[in-house]
């Protein structure tokens, strides 16, 4: 009988270390998850900034596009008025 309680006392004592043990890895994931929550916050943070920079970037591109174009554009129409002011005068002449 006294060896069936040491038996009995063993197998308890084991339970619980594997009990604490478990308990002991339970918390380790949680800190695992929340660290690794944080990080995923940073890079979506940073990635945020880059994207930002890129839209300025983008934006003052396209701003340079268009005072081009609208340069380009006023040149053409100039042109054009000056072409049909020779073709006028050469009629009236």
């Amino acid at each position: 009988m006294k060896k069936y309680v040491f038996i009995v006392i063993r197998v308890v004592l084991i339970f619980r270390a594997w009990l604490h043990s478990f308990i002991f890895l339970g918390s380790f994931l949680n800190i695992l998850a929340h660290a690794h929550l944080e990080h995923l916050e940073q890079l979506i943070r940073l990635q945020d900034q880059r994207l930002l920079l890129a839209e300025r970037q983008f934006e003052a591109d396209l701003k340079v596009l268009v005072d081009e174009f609208d340069d380009e554009r006023d040149e053409v129409n100039a042109l054009h008025v000056r072409a049909r002011m020779r073709v006028h005068a050469k009629r009236y002449v």
